[in-house]
């Protein structure tokens, strides 16, 4: 077991076991193409082969996205995406290796064709003894983990605990896989400290309130095997509000369901209490379905045994959290409505740069009102034109005359020129002597 909890830890971690095979000179009995749907043997039984259906042992939502395929004893080993190993078919094809007891971000050719019950083969690389996985009982290969502790298939997802039920849980409680629940005796006041945070392989407890930001008290709890395959969440109010034996209790989400009761037990001056459950106490018993217990008590650990340990988690949904998210999502939406109102600042400060381009069409209908200043303005001449263009004169004569007028003789003449006044244009006639 603490051979396949050191494979567990390799790459990040957060590995979960799905698929073993003993040391043989056979490959996995699965026929399923790393589908993860075939179930046969014991899990956890090591000697003889065994596999589980790989979806169930990760939270609902969280489809797992990587294998980690490893010897029983970690000394060879492979990290591929699912997509990797079989996204498709592929025969003597280069495929994506993240990482292996070899190397990392490199290719290898591997086998994955329809039709052929051996496949997937993988191997970390071409050297003897490289295989990593193969199925159908093959007998081909099989030297690559006869005296490694057998072979092994794990799986993980992206999600973790901390995102269940709409994310944001800190941890501050672990105990390990093991006969025993938590050693704290608060009543998951969240005051018992011990242990060294993270370390995993140990029990562990931090005071709940530090892990908040100052003025944000945790007001839910989130209880959950290591896995994540077992969880419940439920409010501070409705696990330590008060005391209560074998009573109705509200639960607002869990592996099971949401918004339904359990019966609990919470009892003054009962050390191994709060008991919480994802079903009622009484029927948890046989269902391996306690999610909290304390006080070291050596009962129900079956519910934890198989499942890396059991874990509490707490939250203020209206706060912030302390910590950063591992793997914050994107969203298309802004998170608030536009106001209505404009700002009376504006938003940012303008651009030092005119553009180059004009910011939009001009308008296609002329303006109902004359420019203040007209550009290119002409101003009417001064001597008339002695051969005007049409019978009646422009009222906005040319800039210049069309010819240099002849000096007149002495003999009486009259011409018209016109004039223009405040009643417009209009004609008067001159007379030269």
């Amino acid at each position: 077991m603490e051979l396949n909890m050191s494979c567990a830890d390799l790459y990040g971690g957060e590995w979960v076991r799905v698929r073993h095979v003993p040391s043989g000179n056979i490959w996995h009995p699965a026929t399923d193409a790393l589908a993860g749907t075939a179930v046969y043997g014991t899990e956890g039984v090591d000697n003889a082969p065994w596999s589980v259906n790989f979806a169930s042992k990760l939270p609902a939502g969280c489809p797992y996205n990587e294998f980690l395929f490893a010897t029983g004893d970690c000394t060879k080993w492979l990290v591929a995406t699912t997509d990797a190993v079989i996204g498709d078919t592929y025969i003597n094809a280069d495929r994506p290796i993240l990482a292996s007891s070899d190397g990392s971000n490199y290719v290898a050719k591997w086998y994955n064709r329809a039709g052929a019950p051996e496949d997937p083969w993988i191997s970390s690389s071409i050297g003897a003894g490289k295989f990593v996985y193969g199925e159908g009982s093959n007998a081909h290969y099989t030297n690559s983990f006869q005296s490694n502790g057998g072979a092994d298939v794990y799986v993980r997802s992206a999600c973790r605990c901390e995102h269940l039920h709409g994310g944001e849980w800190v941890r501050v409680r672990h105990v390990p896989s093991g006969n025993i629940w938590h050693p704290a005796t608060d009543a998951l006041a969240g005051t018992a400290v011990y242990g060294t945070e993270g370390v995993d392989n140990a029990p562990w407890s931090v005071n709940f309130a530090s892990k908040l930001p100052a003025g944000c008290p945790y007001n839910e709890f989130l209880f959950a095997t290591g896995d994540c395959t077992k969880w419940l969440v439920a409010t501070t109010d409705a696990v330590i509000g008060d005391t209560y034996a074998n009573a109705d209790r509200p639960i607002l989400a869990s592996s099971d369901g949401s918004n339904y009761v359990a019966k609990w037990y919470n009892r003054a001056g009962a050390p191994e209490d709060p008991w919480i459950t994802i079903i009622d106490h009484g029927s948890a018993i046989g269902a391996g379905k306690f999610v909290y217990g304390e006080g070291s008590n050596a009962h129900y650990t079956h519910s934890f045994q198989s499942n890396e340990g059991a874990d509490v988690y707490v939250r203020d949904p209206d706060c912030p959290s302390s910590q950063p998210s591992l793997n914050p999502s994107f969203s298309t939406n802004p998170t608030l409505e536009p106001s209505s109102e404009p700002s009376s600042q504006p938003s940012s400060k303008p651009s030092s740069q005119p553009s180059s381009e004009p910011s939009s069409e001009p308008s296609s209908q002329p303006s109902s009102r004359p420019s203040l200043s007209p550009s290119g303005s002409v101003q009417p001449s001064s001597v008339p034109s002695l051969n005007p263009s049409s019978s009646m004169p422009s009222c906005s004569p040319s800039s210049a005359p069309t010819e240099s007028p002849s000096k007149p003789t002495g003999v009486n003449l009259f011409y018209p020129i016109w004039r223009i006044g405040n009643e417009g244009c209009r004609q008067v006639t001159l007379f030269r002597f």
